[in-house]
């Protein structure tokens, strides 16, 4: 008998292939931003909107359904339903338009209709509001969705700047939405799952102390699309100041740094996003004399990253930069009605393919903002596993990648497959290993990634052979000591036990990494002799 852990853990990311081939997930197709501006990417390439009703000066929030279908949008005070009509209820939020990263829209886990709406005001110019939250139930107004809950706050105005982002959690279901304190060095990460919002934040003082001007709290925060790392910029005029990048750990929600973190200093630094592959940043600078930067993440510390980056364009007034599903980056510029790209975001310096005004908005104009996503949008291909295991457990492999029409893995111990979510029974140490899925497009191309498999072994014990005792003695049994935890069927968590009685007796050990262990004893007794007589002739 045995008991195993079936925690769905994601282990590792690692994106090859045709790098300019994305399975994004649809919920990104569209956004609205700038001065009624717009752009979709339902059909494959970059395409003008111009029936927005939203006009902001910085942050905004878009979401689409999981078949790419409009749901509503947001500039942080008002929402838009997919007709362009305010929402009902929806006027009011406590965020605001000149707030850097006014919002971010995160549905409820394990539900279809319910979505988390966080709201950032404008603390950089003087907003008396933090982090907020709303509520939109999308089964209300036939479909168009409304506000039912309104302005809860959950971070303060005095610790608030003007920074968020969200990103999956480990399990592949939950979301961190994660935001930054202000007088401190503070990570605040909220966990979103199919409960609603923990709203007691994991705290991480990690990296440089936010402070100085109140402007120093705008700019832009961004995770990397799987999760490994954080970025973001300290804005001001006309200075040079910081960036920085940090490490975030998607099981935890703590924030920690690494030998490749590192801060560095670029003019009037506002805008961050990574590369979809996670091997890239770029950071933009807001003003005349911003420019943009390349870091290579691939280099071995943070001293090589921030001695090795390059500039990519040098014109200034680069505002918000934001990946998409083509896996292209996009640059607002403000009071432009372009769109510059960054074309092949995965690879090292110049032959990123950056593009000045590349995208046509028609007319419309861009300003400081582009909309904020759930990072994880953004992975091209998705490998997860339930490992942990312990041997005997079921091992199940999962692969998410929309789009995708076939697929296949390989891995340890001469395993294949062409399911998409393959299963392995009985897995044994030999099963532990590296898995690789690569997912294939109608068309043909495809894109790879891999998870890490653990399977460890059950703990062998021993309680000995079964024993004979008198009936006025007692006997120790013990498996040892040194594991987690005991449970014998006599109730005692110890790691032995004294018996008196006859019966069988059995023990479950519990290991480091939760593999269990059993073994039973059987306990004979036979009468003790009676007190030796003398006779007397």
């Amino acid at each position: 008998m045995k008991r195993f852990r079936h925690q769905l853990l994601l282990l590792a990311f690692v994106l090859v292939g045709n790098e300019n081939i994305l399975f994004a997930q649809l919920e990104a197709n569209n956004g609205y931003f700038g001065n009624y501006a717009g752009v979709s990417f339902a059909s494959g390439e970059t395409v003008a909107l111009l029936d927005g009703a939203l006009n902001t000066s910085e942050g905004v929030a878009t979401i689409s359904n999981s078949s790419g279908l409009l749901l509503f949008y947001i500039d942080g005070q008002t929402i838009w339903n997919r007709n362009h009509q305010i929402m009902s209820n929806g006027t009011g939020l406590w965020g605001h338009s000149s707030s850097t990263q006014s919002g971010v829209v995160v549905k409820k886990p394990g539900n279809n209709t319910l979505y988390y709406v966080f709201t950032m005001d404008q603390v950089a110019t003087g907003g008396i509001h933090g982090v907020s939250y709303s509520i939109v139930d999308m089964n209300l107004e036939g479909g168009l969705g409304a506000v039912t809950i309104k302005n809860i706050e959950i971070v303060s105005n005095s610790n608030c700047t003007e920074k968020i982002t969200a990103v999956k959690h480990t399990n592949g279901m939950d979301i961190w939405v994660i935001t930054h304190g202000w007088n401190n060095n503070q990570f605040l990460a909220f966990l979103v799952t199919n409960s609603g919002i923990n709203t007691t934040p994991i705290i991480s003082n990690t990296g440089q102390i936010h402070t100085g001007i109140n402007r120093h709290r705008a700019g832009y925060l961004k995770s990397s699309p799987n999760g490994t790392y954080l970025a973001l910029a300290v804005y001001d005029y006309d200075l040079s100041v910081m960036i920085e990048m940090v490490k975030f750990n998607t099981l935890t929600g703590i924030v920690t740094t690494d030998s490749k973190c590192f801060y560095d200093f670029i003019p009037s630094a506002y805008g961050i996003e990574f590369s979809p592959d996670n091997t890239k940043l770029y950071a933009s600078g807001a003003r005349d004399n911003g420019k943009i930067f390349q870091y290579d993440l691939n280099l071995p510390n943070g001293s090589s990253i921030v001695n090795g980056k390059t500039e990519i364009a040098s014109n200034g007034n680069y505002a918000a930069m934001q990946v998409a599903n083509n896996g292209r980056i996009y640059i607002s510029r403000y009071n432009y009605t372009f769109l510059c790209t960054i074309n092949n975001p995965n690879n090292a310096g110049l032959s990123c393919g950056y593009v000045e005004n590349n995208v046509s908005l028609e007319g419309r104009t861009a300003t400081f903002g582009l909309p904020t996503f759930i990072q994880s949008f953004f992975v091209s291909v998705q490998a997860y596993s339930n490992s942990p295991l312990c041997v005997g457990a079921t091992l199940y492999l999962y692969c998410i990648a929309a789009g995708a029409v076939s697929f296949e893995w390989i891995g340890s111990a001469g395993f294949s497959s062409n399911l998409q979510n393959p299963v392995i029974s009985n897995v044994q140490t030999l099963n532990s290993g590296i898995y690789t899925v690569t997912a294939y497009s109608a068309s043909g191309t495809y894109n790879s990634a891999q998870v890490i498999v653990n399977v460890n072994p059950n703990p062998q014990i021993s309680l000995g052979p079964d024993t004979t005792i008198c009936s006025n003695t007692s006997i120790i049994i013990t498996p040892g000591n040194g594991y987690q935890s005991y449970l014998w069927n006599t109730g005692s968590s110890y790691p032995q036990i004294v018996v008196y009685e006859e019966g069988l007796y059995s023990v479950y050990v519990t290991d480091i990494n939760g593999c269990v262990g059993y073994d039973e004893k059987q306990i004979y007794l036979k009468s003790a002799p009676g007190p030796l007589l003398i006779k007397h002739w």
